[in-house]
């Protein structure tokens, strides 16, 4: 009986992009369950022969910040195979922080295909202790920056993932494509240069930054009657804590921006979970209230989505050419 990575054999026996979604749905609903990335395998009769596997192997990237992160991946070249695999991993080599999956130069493939994005504190190091980052983005910039500087990567001229990400809020995910495109015109991995693979959301994609340029507003009882079609679906702590927080502010504001109600809102959480001892930013009393606030957020922030006139993706699949110097 041997232990095993749960994630890497999701990855196994979902290996093509059509199963994208499949696997982050799979990997997202262990995350937001809590369930052990390791279990025991008793098959014994096939051992897998690995060409050349290297763990736990520790690099590092200065990017244009100016800093220097450090990084700890696997690469995994099964023999007699033209895919190969790259995980990043937390750096115990406990947890997978993303997987890259592409065809050698000799396949014809020229597609790197990412899931499985985590932000784990320790899946990136910074050499500044007293730089503050945010781990999905530095390290989706070390898989851009090592897809254009890896000479073994240098045939790829595509990026593919499925756009999955997520906002924790205590213990309930925001869904980024709705929540992003309200705070900012767009998704989450398209402030990264991707872009949707379907010329139908590519279209959508264009409607949608268009109509956050348009900065509409709502009117206090377009919101307060929004809300309270909301409220079948809210707890009754949800809705205390929506009474006692929010309800305050857009009673005393007779036009409501947005998005400065949606950061705000969000600012409540995030500030709780991060306990802010700053007297002057607001810090709920107990964790009750913050997963309310959190619970508050998710039921209606789709909502304000429709409501403000965005449209919805048809699929969730993204890319990011890229342009080599010559």
């Amino acid at each position: 009986m041997n232990e095993v990575s749960i994630t890497r054999k999701i990855y196994e026996y979902f290996d093509e992009i059509e199963y994208t979604g499949v696997r982050q749905n799979i990997l997202l609903y262990m995350e937001n369950h809590n369930i052990s990335n390791f279990g025991f395998s008793t098959k014994t009769k096939h051992k897998l022969n690995f060409k050349n596997q290297i763990g736990g192997e520790i690099y590092d990237v200065k990017l244009k910040d100016n800093n220097t992160y450090y990084y700890n991946i696997e690469e995994i070249k099964p023999k007699g195979k033209t895919k190969y695999k790259i995980l990043f991993l937390t750096f115990d080599s406990i947890n997978e922080c993303a997987c890259l999956t592409f065809g050698n130069k000799e396949s014809n493939n020229n597609v790197l295909k990412i899931d499985g994005i985590k932000s784990f504190d320790d899946c990136i190091l910074c050499k500044n202790k007293n730089n503050v980052f945010k781990t999905g983005d530095i390290l989706m910039q070390i898989i851009i920056n090592l897809v254009k500087t890896n000479p073994e990567l240098s045939h790829i001229d595509k990026i593919e993932l499925a756009d999955m990400s997520q906002k924790k809020c205590y213990d309930i995910s925001l869904k980024l494509v709705y929540l992003r495109t309200i705070t900012d015109g767009i998704p989450y991995y398209a402030k990264f240069g991707f872009r949707p693979v379907l010329q139908t959301d590519y279209d959508i994609f264009k409607y949608n930054r268009a109509n956050h340029k348009l900065n509409k507003k709502m009117k206090k009882n377009e919101l307060l009657d929004l809300i309270s079609k909301c409220k079948i679906d809210m707890s009754e702590e949800t809705y205390n804590a929506y009474n006692k927080y929010i309800k305050k502010h857009i009673l005393n504001n007779e036009i409501i921006d947005p998005v400065i109600f949606m950061k705000q809102t969000i600012k409540i959480a995030d500030n709780s979970i991060a306990e802010n001892k700053n007297p002057k930013i607001l810090i709920l009393d107990d964790k009750k209230e913050l997963m309310a606030i959190c619970d508050f957020i998710s039921k209606i922030y789709i909502k304000v989505y429709n409501f403000l006139g965005y449209k919805h993706y048809h699929e969730n699949l993204w890319e990011l050419i890229i342009n080599r110097k010559k």
